[in-house]
C-alpha cells in the first residue's frame, strides 16, 4: 500500500497567534551555576543571589511567572552551596552516612566495655563494613548519639573508644552523667589516692565539640546539717562558691563550644526542712554557671528537671 507523506507548511503568522501560545522572553539572563571543581575559589553564594536575573521574571502573554522561584528555593539550601562549591569528598560521603543511619541514632548507655564490645555491639553494622568507612561513618555516629555514663567504668570506657576512633574526641556533642553527684570532692582520698580532679569533667573539656551536657545532682548534696543547735531547721543550704569549690565546676568554664547545661534534679521531701528550698541552691547554681560564661563571651542556656528519689527515669535526653 502506498504510503503519502504530506510536506509540512509552517502557518502564517496570523494563525500562529491564534493555534500557538506567544512566546516567552527573559527580562534578564540567568546567571551560570557554581563549577563543582572549583573548591579552592569556591562562589561566594552571596554574589550569585545578587546577581541579575535570579529572580528574573519571565513574561508568557498577560502574566507573569516567576519560574526561577524554584531555582531560588534550591540556591537557599544550605546543603546546595556545599555540594555545588565547597563540599570534599570526606563530607559527602559522611552526609552519605548520615542519612544511611539516621534511624540509629540514640542514647548510649556506657557500660563497662572493651573495644570489641563497642565494635561488636554498639557501632551500627555500616561503620564495620571496611576500615575506610569506619573512619568516616563514626565520627558521624558520635557526633549524633547522646552518651550516658553511669559510673567511672563507663567513663574510661568511653574515653578509650573515643581515643580509638579518628576524630572521635572531637567529634562528641552530648554527654550526660548520671553520677556526677557522687563525685567525691577535690582532695579526698580514694584507694589510697588523692583526688585531684573530676573525672566526667576532664571528659567535658577533653571533648571540644561537646555542645550539651546534662548532670545528675541529688538534693542532698545542694544541703548540710545545720550548724545551730535547737535550730528548727535540720538543713541549710550550701553556698554556691561551696559547691563550685568541691566539684571543680570551674573546669566546665573550659569547654569553649559549649551551649546547653541540664540538670537532672532528684528530690526528695527528707530534705524539705530547710531555711531555702533545696531547688533555689541548683537554680542558684545554674545562675552562676550562665553569668560566668557570659563574662567569657559565651552564652549557654541552662535546663532544670526535677523527679521523685527514685532512679531510672529521665536519663536520656535528645541532642
Amino acid at each position: 500500500m502506498p504510503v503519502h507523506i504530506t510536506p509540512f507548511k509552517a502557518p502564517s503568522a496570523a494563525a500562529a497567534e491564534e493555534a500557538y501560545p506567544p512566546p516567552l522572553h527573559d527580562t534578564q539572563t540567568f546567571p551560570s551555576l557554581p563549577s563543582p571543581h572549583t573548591r579552592r575559589e569556591a562562589s561566594n553564594f552571596d554574589k550569585i543571589k545578587s546577581a541579575p536575573g535570579f529572580s528574573t521574571a519571565v513574561k508568557n502573554g498577560d502574566s507573569t511567572t516567576h519560574f526561577t522561584a524554584q531555582l531560588q528555593k534550591v540556591f537557599e539550601n544550605r546543603y546546595c552551596d556545599l555540594f555545588f562549591a565547597k563540599m570534599t569528598a570526606t563530607e559527602l560521603r559522611q552526609h552519605i552516612y548520615y542519612f544511611v543511619m539516621e534511624d540509629e541514632f540514640r542514647t548510649v548507655s556506657v557500660g563497662k566495655w572493651d573495644l570489641a564490645h563497642w565494635h561488636a555491639n554498639v557501632l551500627p553494622p555500616l561503620c564495620r563494613t571496611s576500615q575506610g568507612v569506619f573512619n568516616d561513618a563514626v565520627p558521624v555516629y558520635i557526633a549524633n548519639c547522646t552518651f550516658t555514663l553511669t559510673n567511672w567504668h563507663g567513663n574510661v570506657s568511653l574515653s578509650r573508644f573515643l581515643d580509638s576512633v579518628p576524630k572521635g574526641i572531637e567529634s562528641v556533642r552530648a554527654l550526660a552523667f548520671t553520677s556526677f553527684q557522687h563525685f567525691p570532692g577535690v582532695g579526698a582520698v580514694r584507694d589510697e589516692r588523692t583526688v585531684i580532679e573530676s573525672a566526667d569533667l576532664a571528659l567535658m573539656k577533653k571533648c571540644t565539640g561537646l555542645l550539651t551536657v546534662k548532670l545528675t545532682m541529688h538534693v542532698s548534696k545542694l544541703v548540710k546539717r545545720a550548724a545551730e543547735e535547737g535550730s528548727e531547721y535540720m538543713y541549710e543550704p550550701r553556698a554556691v562558691c561551696e559547691l563550685v569549690e568541691f566539684y571543680a565546676l570551674g573546669d566546665i568554664l573550659e569547654c569553649r563550644n559549649l551551649k546547653e547545661v541540664h540538670f537532672d534534679g532528684i528530690s526528695n521531701s527528707a530534705f524539705d526542712s530547710c531555711c531555702v528550698p533545696p531547688r533555689d541552691v541548683l537554680g542558684d547554681l545554674a545562675a552562676w554557671i550562665v553569668g560566668e560564661f557570659e563574662k567569657r563571651g559565651q552564652e549557654v542556656a541552662t535546663r532544670i528537671v526535677w523527679r521523685d528519689w527514685s532512679y531510672g527515669s529521665f536519663y536520656g535526653f535528645f541532642y
